[in-house]
């Protein structure tokens, strides 16, 4: 063995050159970059436990995050319940856009209203309407309408609230005006959009009338809009 033959083969091992070695090492890397590669593009977690979940993170420093998603369509995709420990809050700043709610969710599922009619004595008054409500902030919408045959008239309407009779909320009062058929007089009065904290209790529509025998019927609708200070 010549002095350069034992310099070329000392750069390889046994029968390989350096470069095929290189060549070697360089396609088995290749081969397990590729199940890597795969999981990082897409990862799919199964479990059939009602205790154990199927991806579970844990960060414990104070200003760490659990999980976090960054995609062009959804950061992240619940296919299913989206929920929140009891105790904890969903925070963010716009969670709910003008088109996230579907049409159902949408309704005033925190209002309630009451409607009804009643013939109205010139010596009391008479409640219309009456509904229960928790307690809260809420916009309060109340409207009536009278009707009586007389040559004049008034006719005057409230808010109670709470169960407090001594207290008359929104008070306002119309003159009736002639209707037809001749003899026959109409009015109306209404107050809306009136925020209110309002106590645990009924609320109700209460009228009365300076002439005996006068139809009216009103509906009384509070929406609930803020925290409680009760």
């Amino acid at each position: 063995m010549t002095g350069n033959d034992s310099t070329a083969r000392g750069r390889g091992l046994g029968p390989f050159t350096g470069r095929q070695l290189t060549i070697v090492i360089v396609a088995i890397a290749a081969m397990f970059a590729i199940p890597t590669a795969a999981l990082a593009a897409s990862g799919a977690f199964t479990n059939n436990s009602s205790t154990v979940p199927a991806v579970q993170a844990t960060n414990s420093n104070a200003a760490g995050i659990g999980v976090e998603g960054t995609g062009k369509k959804y950061g992240v995709l619940s296919n299913g319940p989206l929920g929140v420990v009891a105790g904890k809050p969903l925070s963010c700043a716009g969670c709910v856009g003008a088109t996230a709610l579907a049409s159902g969710a949408r309704s005033l599922s925190s209002a309630y209203s009451a409607s009804g009619s009643t013939v109205l004595s010139s010596s009391s008054e008479s409640q219309v309407g009456s509904v229960a409500v928790p307690a809260g902030n809420y916009l309060i919408d109340w409207s009536a309408q009278f009707f009586v045959s007389a040559s004049v008239g008034n006719g005057v309407c409230y808010v109670e609230l709470g169960g407090d009779a001594l207290t008359q909320y929104f008070m306002a009062e119309t003159g009736l005006a002639a209707a037809f058929p001749p003899g026959t007089l109409r009015g109306s009065v209404s107050n809306t959009a009136v925020a209110e904290n309002v106590k645990a209790g009924n609320a109700s529509l209460h009228c009365f009338t300076s002439v005996n025998g006068t139809h009216v019927t009103g509906s009384l609708t509070l929406v609930k809009v803020g925290k409680v200070s009760h």
